[in-house]
């Protein structure tokens, strides 16, 4: 805005004589508010105007842009203090006006802002002015989601306490307690590791980070050991190259159910039956099972049942023994037992045809002790009585009978018990005896009352009692014993 001074000096006559002009304008001084600078500005003529000023050293906007003032017509100025000290400076006042210094050692400021410094946080240091962050000291670490401010910290040390609290054939869990040292951090968490001895290759057990103090392992092998590491981690740990955060346990699982029988097949025109020795038994395989049975939906497999040694693959067909009733399809499976848990699944079932001819060869190699014993009494008179002869035989159940082929594995019945099937066979033998007994007993007081009411020329022979005893493989020994002994 212009001004102007005028000034009249009187003269003669009608005319008035300028000697001097003056002309002003206004001007929008310099000056600093806080820490913006406002450069000087002449004032405008009709409206107020925009004015880019400047920011002090060490001074920004938030937006890092110039600030911009507004100079009015009279030359004052509308303001606002948008400038702020930078990150590693605080505001302070020297020599009368407002500035950014610095941050000392030790010290540090990491906002644009008009705060002073403060200390370090925790485990951390800065050596040099000006620190916006100060820098971790060494094995301890800031995590990427920690500010500036947050103290630094350390990896945890290992768990600690580490037990195994139940263990199936299949099934672990596993407990543990806390580090004793979390690092100075609250977020730690848990890594499981293992490998077998049926799979060296090191897994991960858990895809996410496990914050329980337990971890249940499913499906695993019966009969296996397996080593597992138990890792404490954090926010840093993975900066750090320490090792001292894991535990180690050794769980070993027991027997478990036999896997089933596989490769079962027959060979040489249906005489033998042979399958493959299970690579995953799942346990120490004592024995197998052969059972052949009639009816193919029955899922209890009623039947022959035929026990064969764990160290033999392959049964020998006896036709007449394990087919007892014809005109039907027969069907085979097998089994394997372990010594603990006993039997597993049956293998798949393979048939056979009751009319092709299986000629069995083969004796077994059983220890089964097969005992047949005949009782014979023979009764005559020399008068011409009509002859009585009265005979017994019983096989003992759960023996084998000489008058077939033996087979490689002796057959027992479906369910049958060890202590029952002994009781049977002592009883089936007592029964024999005792018949004989009275039987002898008999004859010998109806012979005792001939000799004293009968002529003498009547007496008849003596009778014969005969025992058949076969025994293993041994040859077959005839014992002929006469319980009365001719009067001389």
């Amino acid at each position: 805005m212009m001004q102007v001074d005028v000034v009249l000096y009187p003269s003669l006559g009608a005319n008035i004589t300028i000697t001097r002009l003056f002309v002003y304008r206004l001007i929008g001084p310099a000056m600093q508010s806080g820490l913006t600078l406002f450069p000087e500005t002449p004032a405008p003529t009709t409206d107020c105007i925009n004015i880019t000023g400047l920011c002090v050293a060490n001074a920004n906007t938030s937006t890092g842009s110039l600030p911009v003032l507004s100079l009015n017509i009279n030359g004052s100025w509308n303001y606002d203090d948008v400038c702020m000290c930078i990150p590693g400076h605080e505001l302070m006042l020297i020599e009368g006006t407002n500035q950014c210094q610095a941050c000392a050692p030790s010290t540090y400021k990491s906002t644009l802002s008009n705060t002073v410094c403060t200390p370090c946080p925790l485990n951390s240091d800065s050596t040099v002015h000006g620190s916006s962050v100060c820098q971790c000291d060494s094995g301890f670490y800031r995590a990427p989601n920690d500010g500036p401010s947050m103290p630094c910290t350390g990896p945890p040390s290992a768990p600690v306490g580490i037990l195994v609290n139940v263990t199936t054939s299949t099934y672990s869990l596993i407990s543990w307690g806390i580090p004793a040292s979390t690092g100075g951090r609250t977020d730690v968490y848990y890594d499981i590791y293992y490998y077998s001895t049926a799979n060296a290759t090191r897994v991960k057990a858990n895809p996410q980070p496990l914050y329980a103090t337990s971890y249940n392992f499913t499906g695993l092998l019966p009969l296996t050991t397996y080593l597992v590491t138990v890792s404490a981690e954090n926010g840093v740990s993975n900066q750090s190259s320490s090792t001292q955060r894991s535990i180690f346990i050794a769980i070993t699982t027991p027997e478990g159910v036999p896997m089933p029988v596989v490769g079962v097949k027959v060979l040489s025109g249906r005489q033998y039956v042979e399958w493959n020795v299970s690579s995953s038994a799942h346990g120490v395989i004592t024995m197998y099972e052969v059972v052949f049975y009639a009816d193919l939906s029955d899922p209890s497999r009623r039947g022959r049942y035929i026990p064969v040694p764990s160290d033999v693959t392959v049964y020998q067909v006896n036709i007449t023994r394990d087919f007892p009733s014809s005109g039907q399809p027969v069907y085979v499976s097998v089994r394997a037992y372990t010594q603990v848990v006993g039997p597993g699944d049956w293998s798949e079932p393979i048939v056979f045809s009751q009319t092709n001819s299986l000629a069995p060869t083969q004796k077994s190699p059983s220890s089964t002790t097969s005992i047949k014993i005949i009782a014979t009494v023979t009764l005559s008179t020399t008068s011409g009585l009509a002859t009585t002869s009265v005979s017994s035989s019983r096989q003992i159940p759960g023996t084998t009978d000489q008058s077939t082929t033996t087979p490689t594995a002796t057959p027992t019945e479906s369910g049958s018990n060890p202590v029952i099937s002994i009781v049977a066979v002592l009883g089936g033998a007592i029964g024999i005896l005792l018949i004989v007994t009275l039987g002898a007993v008999g004859y010998f007081i109806f012979r005792k009352l001939r000799l004293k009411y009968m002529p003498k020329e009547e007496t008849d022979h003596a009778s014969l009692v005969k025992y058949e005893v076969v025994s293993g493989e041994e040859e077959e020994n005839r014992v002929q014993i006469n319980p009365l002994a001719e009067d001389s």
